[in-house]
Parts: structure tokens; sequence; C-alpha cells
């Protein structure tokens, strides 16, 4: 499977020109594909942002590079993911970002996003 395949008919938004695709929505077709590697053709990078009523705010330090001819991992995949959705410093960045306190922060899975650079 290519990477291009992973993502392709992934729902996604869009806003201000650009695609956002779900990153839950990833995790479930990585789950669903029973693929164990993706090829990678050309360089990018996934950048994760967290889209919700407040704005959309790009959760840079956790951006995900892919080097160009290689397989990657779909382990790699899920486990990144999972870093995401479990990251004290991530649900940390984005409550600061949208003027909360952490503790009052209601972080939600279901609006991390990501694009393809």
């Amino acid at each position: 499977m290519t990477f291009e395949d992973l993502i392709e008919n992934l729902p996604k938004i869009r806003r201000f020109n650009e695609s956002y695709y779900s990153l839950c929505d990833l995790s479930e077709k990585i789950s669903k594909s029973n693929c164990m590697d993706i090829s990678i053709s050309v360089e990018c990078f996934i950048l994760p942002f967290y889209i919700c009523e407040s704005g959309i705010y790009e959760i840079y330090w956790h951006r995900l590079t892919i080097r160009p001819n290689a397989l990657l991992s779909t382990s790699v995949l899920i486990e990144y993911i999972e870093h995401l959705r479990s990251s004290k410093d991530v649900v940390a960045d984005v409550s600061i970002a949208f003027g909360r306190y952490y503790d009052d922060f209601k972080f939600n899975e279901q609006c991390l996003f990501f694009a393809i650079y």
C-alpha cells in the first residue's frame, strides 16, 4: 500500500484553502487495512492540528517527517497517533493556545486533524 492509497478517500475538511484529514479516520483505516508497511514515494511531513469552534491550532512540535523511497511501518503511524491522543504536552499546548487552563480544557481527540506538506 502507498501513502497516497492510505489517505485516498479519507474524509477531509477545507479551511483557508487547506485540506485537513482526521487522525481518528486515519487510525481506523490503518486498523482495517491489514497492511504492515506503507511505501513512500516523496518526502513529506504530517503536521497535526487541533481544529474546534475556537479555531485552528498547529501542533508543530509533533510533526512526523516521512522520507522518500522507504517503507513506513503502520505500527509507527499508530504509535504516532496514540502519542498525539494521549500526550500531556499536546493537551497543554492546545489548552494554552486557546487561552484555557490545562485542568479546565476539554481535550477532544475528534478535533485532531493533520495536513500533508
